[in-house]
């Protein structure tokens, strides 16, 4: 925040609000997915199951406390599915879960809804650094891409190199998915053989081909093809957006044991995803399904990027 002049801690207090009645690991609070199945290993050594929120996690004077009650200490990996739990909290808790909110320290007592303060954050980010608007904004997709986005492209997905850094004692730094190669962002994302297969078949998906030198600057700016200009760019980025959340996504799924996807099935869902979520947040335009199967870049898309449903 520092770069755009203003230091929003020192305005406002995260306001969790009472929460004794809302199950910690037990209840979808956070994210898609209740915690203990996205953290089964923890769940287990979890000694009250249904545990409120207030039971383990409070916010206080712009600070994260947590309280935990294990059956035994946290050895090993452990310790990193327990960042990795505290990151998917900080960070998803804070965009707007129920009636979670923001109270100004000013003195004026004036409460802001969690979606007000994230739509001030875009707006005071455009206004400040134009150069950054297409990496931070795309309305055709909700919040929880555009924040897995912004953790991204600033290297702060919880990787095991990003991990090791932390000082957290892994079993090993290579990929989960193909256990070749030290697990980075770029090759979480976009180096790994798996990962390279869907980029590939997104590609294809639009009519051509996978260039050899993607970065994670340039693709997820949407300039992952040459000669896409006008609101057709604004949907290329949303689709590379998504292609980089269900990589990551899938790469969750196989490190805490749930299935794994094949390349047909996540390509699948991409195509699935983007049709739903352009057509409900666009509000102009409706693709129909078999064309945008078939032929995506052949669409004709109106401006629509700057509605922005909420």
């Amino acid at each position: 925040m520092g770069k755009q002049n203003f230091n929003l801690e020192s305005l406002f207090e995260r306001q969790l609000g009472d929460r004794h009645d809302v199950l910690f690991w037990e209840d979808l609070w956070v994210g898609e997915t209740q915690l203990k199945f996205l953290f089964p290993c923890l769940f287990r050594l979890e000694t009250v199951k249904e545990a409120s929120i207030k039971d383990r996690v409070e916010f206080s004077n712009s600070t994260w406390s947590y309280t935990w009650c294990w059956t035994r200490n946290l050895t090993g990996r452990l310790h990193g599915e327990l960042i990795q739990l505290k990151e998917l909290v900080e960070y998803e808790a804070k965009i707007g879960y129920g009636e979670c909110s923001w109270k100004c320290k000013t003195g004026a007592g004036n409460e802001y809804k969690s979606k007000f303060v994230t739509e001030k954050i875009n707006e005071l980010t455009t206004q400040n650094d134009n150069s950054r608007k297409a990496t931070l904004r795309n309305n055709l997709l909700p919040q929880k891409i555009r924040i897995f986005i912004w953790r991204t492209m600033r290297k702060r997905i919880p990787t095991r190199v990003e991990l090791d850094k932390r000082g957290v004692d892994l079993d090993t730094m290579l990929c989960p998915m193909c256990n070749d190669t030290i697990e980075t962002v770029e090759h979480a994302i976009l180096e790994c053989k798996f990962a390279k297969e869907i980029w590939e078949g997104i590609f294809k998906w639009w009519g051509t081909n996978a260039p050899s030198n993607l970065n994670i600057e340039s693709s997820f700016k949407g300039n992952g093809i040459g000669g896409i200009s006008g609101q057709n760019k604004n949907v290329w980025q949303a689709i590379e957006w998504v292609t980089g959340y269900f990589i990551w996504k899938n790469r969750n799924n196989k490190v805490f044991g749930k299935d794994a996807w094949g390349t047909s099935k996540i390509i699948n869902e991409i195509q699935i995803k983007t049709h739903e979520w352009i057509n409900n947040r666009s509000g102009k335009i409706y693709l129909e399904w078999h064309q945008w199967l078939l032929q995506p870049s052949s669409m004709n898309f109106p401006n629509i990027n700057n509605h922005d449903p909420g």
